[in-house]
């Protein structure tokens, strides 16, 4: 029978042993040394001059005096002298002047190594679960860089699934930005966490950018002087067919309506300068083929594109507004004009509405376009039987490229005016053609000494 343990090296006691008890107290002694074992330092290589009974140490590098010798083994203090303990491989010591774990790996003592990979969860300061694998609580979460940058990434299986950043208040969704769905990036908005509004979309192929149901940003406006701000030929009446404010044309049919720009009252107004709106009265008159006419010039900048038109409007009795339309018109000696619908049957109330439609713009493949080619936008007012009758009131109109249409926003007078002069621009007979001070987009011709005729726009 051996004389000691295998593991720890304690002393048995023999067969008809004297003085049995000693080697019964060394075997104790040993396991008060190891059970447990936590001691005051590991870093220190000179036995302190006041050590109380029990206290434990592990010898660091370059041990002097009484631990001469002894470098990584356990030193235990008796009462009398310092008892040593070589350690075996795979054993652990807390060590109190860190508050750490280390591990004898069989040659020297070093950091606990845990294993932290495949966890089922990890929680810090709060409790992970089943779906939030990894939970924290605290004021900031910080992941910052290892000499270099650093990416935060979010991964999906597949295009269909969720790969996104949820922003909560107590538990239910506000806010979301990623790609779900599809690849395209997305950021949205919810008041409830059930009910969700897309405010922008970055298209994953073209990066084109739209800015859907939000309320402080705005997609171009393709129509010139939205806001009637300016009106070179007056502000009205205009009784018959033909342009009255820039940019907007009449077909009056067989009636005499009165065509005026009114200004809004305050409570209705948005912008700081006066804000007006077109009015057409057909009073008693209602016929077939009335129409407000809308020109935006360019067909090759439209040509397969999703296009939405967007208005306030309102009449003095509830109606219909028929149809709103457009024309391809393909220009001198270009094709004929082509024809396709925006929506028919809007329904107008008696206080301002919002409307909102959209129109797919046709291609151009195969059309041949002439001078002059432009998309003609009608807001119908009357087909082939009378329809809108009364008083109906309009502004705020968009067209813009997309299916959802963004807010309005007033442009700047001045600009409307400027941009406007580059199609039409009164002079008097006293001046000669050269003196405009704007050059317009087709050269006009005149002659003769007055009156011109306003009704055109170049």
């Amino acid at each position: 029978m051996p004389d000691q343990s295998p593991v720890l090296g304690l002393p048995y006691i023999l067969p008809a042993q004297a003085q049995k008890h000693v080697t019964h107290n060394m075997a104790i002694q040993q396991l008060d040394t190891l059970v447990q074992l936590s001691v005051a330092s590991a870093s220190v290589s000179a036995p302190p001059s006041s050590p109380a009974t029990g206290d434990r140490y592990i010898v660091a590098t370059g041990a002097t005096l009484d631990w001469l010798g002894q470098e990584y083994s356990i030193a235990t203090w008796q009462g009398s002298g310092w008892e040593f303990t070589p350690p075996q491989a795979g054993w652990q010591a807390h060590v109190l002047d860190q508050n750490a774990n280390i591990v004898f790996d069989g040659s020297i003592w070093g950091g606990e190594t845990l294993d932290l990979q495949n966890l089922e969860g990890i929680g810090v300061n709060t409790t992970s679960d089943t779906t939030n694998k990894l939970a924290i609580a605290a004021d900031a979460t910080l992941l910052s860089h290892d000499g270099g940058g650093h990416q935060l990434k979010i991964n999906k299986a597949a295009s269909s699934d969720t790969a996104s950043l949820l922003f909560q208040d107590n538990w239910s969704g506000r806010a979301e930005m990623g790609v779900a769905g599809d690849n395209d990036f997305r950021v949205k908005v919810s008041a409830d966490g059930s009910s969700w509004q897309e405010a922008l979309n970055i298209d994953k192929a073209t990066g084109a950018v739209r800015f859907l149901e939000t309320t402080g940003l705005a997609a171009p406006n393709l129509i010139r002087n939205p806001a009637f701000y300016a009106a070179q030929r007056g502000t009205g009446p205009f009784t018959s067919s033909g342009y009255t404010l820039d940019g907007f044309e009449i077909s009056a049919g067989t009636t005499t309506p009165s065509i005026t720009r009114e200004t809004s009252d305050p409570a209705s107004a948005e912008a700081a300068q006066n804000e007006y709106f077109l009015r057409y009265d057909n009073t008693g008159q209602a016929t077939t083929y009335q129409a407000i006419k809308i020109r935006v010039n360019d067909l090759t900048q439209l040509s397969g594109t999703d296009l939405v038109l967007s208005f306030e409007a309102r009449c003095d009795t509830a109606q219909t507004l028929p149809r709103v339309y457009y024309y391809q018109e393909f220009g001198s000696s270009g094709s004929p004009h082509a024809y396709a619908e925006f929506q028919r049957s809007i329904p107008i109330g008696t206080t301002w509405s919002s409307i909102s439609t959209t129109a797919n713009i046709a291609s151009l493949s195969g059309q041949t376009l002439g001078a002059g080619h432009h998309l003609l936008i009608y807001i119908s007012l009357s087909v082939g039987a009378p329809g809108l009758s009364g008083i109906f009131d309009i502004r705020r109109l968009k067209l813009e490229r997309g299916t959802v249409s963004t807010p309005f926003l007033p442009s700047d007078p001045a600009r409307d005016l400027a941009q406007s002069r580059y199609y039409f621009q009164r002079w008097h007979n006293s001046q000669n053609i050269n003196d405009l001070a704007h050059q317009m987009r087709v050269m006009p011709s005149s002659s003769g000494a007055g009156p011109y005729d306003y009704s055109a726009e170049l």
